[in-house]
């Protein structure tokens, strides 16, 4: 299930037994274990609410969660491949150093753990201590020079005792600065959890206090799930450190899976997170046997043996030899049946859920690509149309939709973001300019018409984008989009087979810090306008920038609501230039006025929410809407983003602008 959500919905969705999540989708971040610069890839969904069968299904995928977040590696692109790694505790076998670790904590607590080693005694071949009995021997002692309470499992929560604990060890075992480690974060990282627990609860998240003389000298964070113990996160009291806890609290939550087995037959493993190969602080996992690693393809179990000589080699390794139409890690889609989507549904907002199935069903009609808006950015040469079409892809992929760009700018030879179609593999700008003789804007309308002339190309290109939602990134300039007819040819090709079209139109929003450029822009957009003939959407864009260039006049709104020009025409007046040309000044602003068609919308790309009101007014500007989804016509039809939407100008001029404006 998909979508945001309010507190009281996830709530709600728990109560059902739901499994409620946003996708944030694909990141690259800086590897933490060989400091690679953006070489770690995953993919990541936020899980407002989640059950622990559903996470158990996704960590035997490949699935992880830091706190409410969870994400998946991409182990074939990504520097260190982090493999999932588990171990059947019913079946784990102590080695000699192992067992050392968990004397040595024994002995601690009897109050007889020296420095020195203890004298070698006669091995017992009749009396063998099983796991359990170990862990469990200092708890039964009567009397202990240190008393070891007894460790008890609590749901995750937070306590000022907890956190001491986190902080000290982040600063003296990871080398955390002070000042950046915060209670917001140890919560967010290691006590919020989109798994529904209570004290009566036996599976869920929970915290596992270890304290020794009424002290807490570690926290281990552990999910306890249908088929496993998952660990996610150990901190101890960095004074202890000589007990070699960490290893010790591996023992523990082995012999709590062995305990949980008595009760649950299917709960046997232990899952340790990630196993890299590579990295020491991570290959260590694999000492503890019997383990298996998670095939990153066929998603089966195979013995760590069986990986090592292979990874020894290269750093990706499947045992899946199979050719497959669909990425490597992804369920077979024919192997997917609608009665097992009966139970998945989409948020799909006020509250309201929808069967994921019939959106399935939707999106795979005839009737869904009229239901798909396409994106046509236009605007003057540094607008911001590349960026913004850069922003709506990461912003369109992270709510959800399927979004392709194509670049029909011949000029654009730096393109940021992944390009679906591009222009340069029909004809080049270098190359027409050299063989007609011709400088760069003759060269781009000589680029756009020959794209008119074999727009059989392009459609057909397009074909294999149908469920996709189309950015159409357009050269800047102007007069392709205010009188020459060939992007308004092409635009209405791509009408005749059938796609929707809404025109957003760039102009950076510093042109509002000058009145004769200003009412230049004004004009410009309003001969757009009625050029393309589309449904169509003005942007100041950069408006978080607008002020390094000089100071407005009026305020913001004075500019976005275009109002009465003829405050403008004073201060043009006042300039010697201008006044030359009053009566063509006056003329224009009238012709502006009169026609009340321009107005214009805020941007800025770096910004969520800007992007997000954006995005709104688009949609709502197309009609977009997802109609009679359900069968027997009962409409769940809802338009992409919340009805009555306004944007409050005076909040982006409070965000981003000095508030001392008149007007």
């Amino acid at each position: 299930m998909s979508g945001q959500s309010s507190d009281s919905e996830e709530e709600d969705m728990s109560n059902y037994g739901l499994s409620m999540v946003s996708i944030a989708g694909p990141s690259k971040h800086d590897c933490g274990y060989c400091k690679g610069k953006n070489t770690s890839i995953s993919f990541g969904i936020w899980a407002h609410s989640m059950t622990c069968a559903d996470y158990q299904d996704l960590i035997d995928r490949g699935w992880r969660r830091s706190g409410k977040y969870l994400y998946k590696p991409d182990l074939e692109k990504s520097c260190c491949p982090q493999y999932t790694i588990r171990l059947d505790a019913t079946k784990f076998n102590m080695t000699k150093n192992q067992k050392k670790v968990l004397h040595k904590f024994n002995r601690y607590v009897k109050g007889n753990c020296k420095a020195e080693l203890p004298a070698k005694k006669p091995a017992n071949y009749v009396q063998v201590k099983s796991l359990q009995d170990s862990i469990h021997e200092p708890e039964e002692q009567e009397v202990n020079e240190h008393k070891l309470e007894q460790i008890v499992l609590e749901p995750s929560s937070f306590t000022k005792e907890k956190f001491a604990l986190y902080a000290k060890y982040q600063v003296s075992i990871h080398h955390d600065l002070e000042e950046d480690v915060s209670e917001s974060g140890f919560t967010r990282f290691l006590v919020d959890s989109p798994l529904k627990t209570n004290n009566e609860s036996d599976f869920g998240s929970f915290h596992q206090k270890y304290i020794v003389d009424g002290k807490l000298i570690a926290l281990a964070v552990i999910d306890i799930l249908p088929k496993c113990i998952s660990s996610v996160y150990f901190m101890y009291d960095p004074d202890y450190s000589f007990l070699g806890l960490g290893k010790y609290s591996a023992f523990r939550e082995i012999c709590l899976v062995q305990e949980y087995n008595k009760k649950f037959s299917d709960l046997k493993y232990y899952y340790m997170g990630f196993y890299i190969h590579t990295c020491p602080k991570m290959n260590y996992k694999g000492k503890y046997s019997p383990s298996d690693l998670l095939d990153p393809v066929s998603y089966k179990w195979y013995p760590i043996e069986n990986f090592k000589s292979k990874l020894d080699e290269t750093s990706f390794v499947t045992f899946d030899p199979i050719e497959r139409d669909y990425p490597p890690g992804w369920l077979d889609p024919k192997s997917l049946k609608e009665k097992e989507l009966e139970n998945v549904f989409v948020l799909i907002g006020d509250g309201r859920i929808a069967p994921i199935i019939h959106i399935v069903k939707f999106r795979t009609s005839k009737s869904f690509k009229k239901n798909i808006l396409d994106y046509v950015i236009v605007g003057p040469p540094g607008s911001g149309k590349t960026t913004y079409c850069w922003g709506a892809y990461q912003y369109l992929t992270a709510i959800g939709r399927k979004v392709a760009i194509v670049n029909l700018d011949p000029a654009n030879d730096n393109i940021p973001y992944p390009c679906a179609i591009n222009i340069a593999d029909l004809i080049t700008l270098e190359d027409t300019m050299n063989e007609l003789s011709l400088g760069p804007n003759g060269g781009i309308m000589f680029c756009v018409e020959y794209l008119l002339k074999n727009m059989d190309w392009l459609t057909d290109k397009l074909k294999e984008l149908e469920d996709h939602y189309v950015l159409f990134d357009f050269p800047g300039q102007v007069e392709l989009f205010t009188h020459h007819s060939a992007v308004k040819d092409i635009l209405h090709g791509l009408e005749k087979i059938d796609y929707r079209l809404v025109a957003v139109n760039m102009v950076d929003a510093h042109y509002c810090t000058d009145p004769a450029k200003y009412i230049s822009v004004l004009l410009l957009a309003l001969k757009t306008m009625i050029q393309l003939e589309l449904p169509h959407v003005n942007v100041l864009s950069k408006v978080d920038l607008i002020e390094s260039y000089g100071k407005l006049r009026f305020n913001l709104q004075y500019y976005t609501d275009v109002m009465d020009l003829s405050y403008l025409l004073e201060s043009l007046n006042e300039d010697a230039f201008g006044s030359k040309f009053k009566k063509l000044n006056e003329a224009l602003c009238d012709l502006i006025q009169d026609f009340s068609l321009v107005g214009f919308y805020t941007l800025c790309v770096e910004d969520k929410d800007s992007m997000t009101r954006l995005q709104q007014v688009i949609d709502k500007t197309g009609g977009f809407v997802f109609g009679g989804l359900t069968e027997g016509n009962e409409s769940i039809m809802l338009t992409a983003m919340k009805a009555g939407y306004h944007e409050d100008v005076s909040d982006v001029q409070e965000r981003w602008m000095e508030d001392d404006y008149d007007y």
